[in-house]
């Protein structure tokens, strides 16, 4: 019962700093970009720190309501409410990896396709980011008929299970293999795009030493979150073969996904060149020269410059 309560808590701690690394830096760029729709690669910056502020909503909702479950079973909900909460909770958390893919294919835009303008403008990505919330709370809506969303008595709320193996399958395919395999496919091609092609680069002035190196961090940033779901493959596996389920692998999971949602508002934040210029530009912003005169013994005025913080 400690290592339940322990894990929900640090789940808890991930997710609440998620949410305020993630409000934080979308103030930052509200507040310094005006108008904010003239920049499409910031409005697309926008929606992933939103759907990280909701996804992190969702598991500071869902953890907190396990730890108190666990200290006081009588407070778990086991109705309906309970089962749309998976839902919602899901359905975020998803998103944000969706967001990195409609992001993605800004950049095959812009990059490749640079010539057709109508995919490049803010009214077609704005689009884009409506299809992507609709496409991704459709897809979870075939759970409920399929009575997917199911209470566990020993999490304390509703999610998927792991011995459904048709809805684990879906959620894998869903949340997990169709994003990430078409974000390895986007910027892969991408990447050999540019070194193949030169005039491309003239005809739109796209900068080799600038864009090159971002989207060799995006790779690594996805191999990354590769890395972060190996463990829980792995426990799946065995869980198939073996029939042998891990009693943690549950809270696991939480905590897997809220450690890798400060990681990714972390990596948008320092990631991305345009977020770099805004920070650099608050700092720059935050330096106040002030000059002072001082007259010396012998009658000579002396000029000193100070800066203020």
């Amino acid at each position: 019962m400690d290592s339940y309560i322990l894990i929900n808590i640090l789940s808890l701690i991930f997710s609440c700093l998620g949410l305020i690394f993630a409000v934080i830096f979308l103030t930052i760029l509200c507040t310094r970009i005006r108008p904010l729709n003239t920049n499409i690669s910031l409005v697309l910056i926008c929606n992933t720190y939103l759907t990280e502020i909701t996804s992190s909503i969702m598991e500071i909702d869902s953890c907190s309501r396990t730890i108190a479950a666990i200290l006081n079973p009588s407070t778990s909900d086991q109705g309906v409410y309970c089962r749309i909460r998976a839902y919602f909770l899901y359905v975020f958390i998803s998103n944000v990896i969706y967001s990195f893919v409609v992001q993605a294919f800004f950049q095959l835009f812009r990059v490749v396709f640079y010539q057709k303008r109508a995919l490049r403008t803010c009214r077609a990505f704005i689009i884009a980011i409506i299809i992507q919330w609709i496409f991704v709370c459709s897809i979870y809506l075939i759970f409920f008929p399929l009575n997917d969303f199911v209470y566990v008595s020993s999490e304390y709320r509703c999610l998927i299970s792991y011995s459904n193996y048709r809805g684990s399958i879906m959620i894998f395919l869903f949340a997990y293999l169709i994003p990430t395999n078409l974000l390895f496919t986007i910027y892969f091609f991408i990447l050999q795009y540019l070194r193949q092609t030169n005039q491309a680069m003239e005809n739109h002035q796209f900068s080799r030493k600038r864009d090159l190196p971002v989207l060799k961090r995006i790779m690594l940033f996805l191999i990354v979150l590769q890395l972060f779901s190996i463990p829980l493959a792995v426990i799946w596996l065995i869980y198939i073969i073996t029939g042998y389920l891990v009693s943690l692998v549950y809270q696991l999971q939480g905590l897997t996904t809220s450690i890798s949602q400060v990681f990714m508002t972390i990596f948008i934040t320092f990631g991305t060149p345009q977020m770099q210029e805004i920070l650099k530009w608050r700092r720059r912003q935050q330096v106040h020269p002030i000059v002072r005169i001082r007259i010396q013994p012998n009658g000579i005025m002396e000029k000193i410059r100070m800066q203020r913080f």
